[in-house]
């Protein structure tokens, strides 16, 4: 029979297991902006999403065994604009255009659509400045 202990740890392991499989995004909504959006977000796994998911889990239920990427769209409508981030159902960016313009209706217009497979690769333009800055810093040390 096995001890408390190495049941707690072979718990612990199976969890991280699962967290590691799963796609994790950042989700939020704001009428304001991607910043406003941003400093609200909240990191979820998509495939175990919280209740009040933003859109599009919002307007449709989703099936257990769905592979998820992480989307971030913006658009308007005469009652506003809207900046979402949030887990997908895993689509091309194209798919994920058209489900915003049906969302905002023939009087909207979409001004972002991004669809993407990493781990919190959402987060927004902040990230991939960073990301180049350190790729252009590591080339100009190479370089010397």
């Amino acid at each position: 029979m096995k001890s408390l202990p190495q049941r707690a740890i072979f718990a612990l392991v199976i969890l991280c297991i699962q967290q590691a499989l799963s796609l994790q995004c950042y989700v939020c909504l704001s009428a304001v902006s991607f910043d406003d959006c941003s400093s609200k977000a909240m990191q979820v796994d998509c495939d175990s999403p919280p209740p009040d998911l933003p859109f599009p889990f919002a307007a449709q239920p989703m099936a257990t065994n769905v592979a998820f990427a992480c989307g971030k769209g913006s658009g308007s409508d005469r009652s506003g604009q809207i900046f979402v981030k949030t887990c997908v159902p895993k689509m091309s960016e194209a798919e994920f255009c058209a489900l915003l313009t049906t969302e905002v209706g023939d009087t909207g217009k979409v001004d972002v659509c991004k669809v993407c497979n990493d781990n919190l690769c959402n987060v927004g333009s902040v990230q991939v400045l960073t990301g180049a800055l350190l790729l252009f810093t590591v080339g100009l040390i190479l370089r010397v």
